[in-house]
């Protein structure tokens, strides 16, 4: 998810300088710029009030399939948006995994492999528009999840 580009792309479509747009965002200049160049992310209140103030559609954010980076799941939808420690948003880990910049600790891929397969199959299948059964599901997550960021690092 590249929020840098497509709020820079908000902003020019709307013909503003990056001072304007701070304005009518209540930010700094500098809050802009930051935004911009990837160096932070907006919180999801400023997301709310950039959709709202520029008639941006959310989706405009998903434009690239999007998963978390620990345990699969699709990122579709700023509430599912893990948060850093700043209240900002991380967009590579879901809220479940990424609560205020910190790993919750007892999900262990392992842990997140029984939980999807025995608590939220069929959620899980509708979201990845697949039809697994437990065996199946639990064959693709052990194939996925050592190639999400998160485990490579570990």
């Amino acid at each position: 998810m590249n929020f840098a580009k497509t709020i820079l792309e908000i902003r020019n479509d709307a013909g503003l300088t990056q001072e304007e747009f701070a304005k009518k965002m209540f930010v700094t200049r500098q809050a802009v710029s930051r935004w911009e160049n990837g160096g932070t992310t907006p919180t999801v209140d400023s997301l709310n009030i950039m959709i709202n103030t520029f008639n941006v559609d959310a989706n405009v954010f998903f434009k690239e399939e999007q998963k978390c980076q620990s345990c699969s799941w699709h990122l579709s939808n700023f509430e599912y948006l893990g948060l850093n420690e700043d209240g900002t948003i991380h967009g590579e880990y879901c809220a479940q995994c990424l609560q205020k910049g910190k790993f919750d600790d007892q999900f262990t891929p392992e842990a997140i492999i029984n939980m999807i397969v025995e608590e939220g199959l069929d959620f899980y299948n509708t979201d990845h528009k697949t039809n697994y059964t437990k065996e199946q599901a639990r064959e693709v997550l052990n194939q996925v999840l050592p190639t999400l960021k998160r485990w490579k690092q570990a």
